[in-house]
């Protein structure tokens, strides 16, 4: 119920949680929490939501590390 109030409030209905009122800054949020945005649209069982958090979570760190990778190995380019 949470998320499809979140929806509503972003569809000009009453802001209930926090400030987010439009869908561009709400799936950013999401995004950046690596929460599901079919969560918007239907709630799902818990064991699906942490399935589907735990694949998103796995690919934010997987592209910080590889950024974090990618500065290193340029840095070490530099320094010869």
């Amino acid at each position: 119920m949470y998320f499809q109030d979140l929806a509503s409030q972003c569809n000009g209905g009453k802001k209930k949680y926090g400030g987010i009122a439009d869908f561009t800054a709400l799936k950013e949020n999401l995004r950046m929490n690596c929460i599901p945005e079919v969560l918007l649209d239907q709630p799902i069982e818990y064991d699906s939501f942490l399935d589907l958090r735990r694949k998103l979570m796995a690919a934010k760190m997987q592209a910080v590390f590889s950024n974090a990778l990618t500065a290193w190995t340029k840095s070490l380019e530099l320094d010869q």
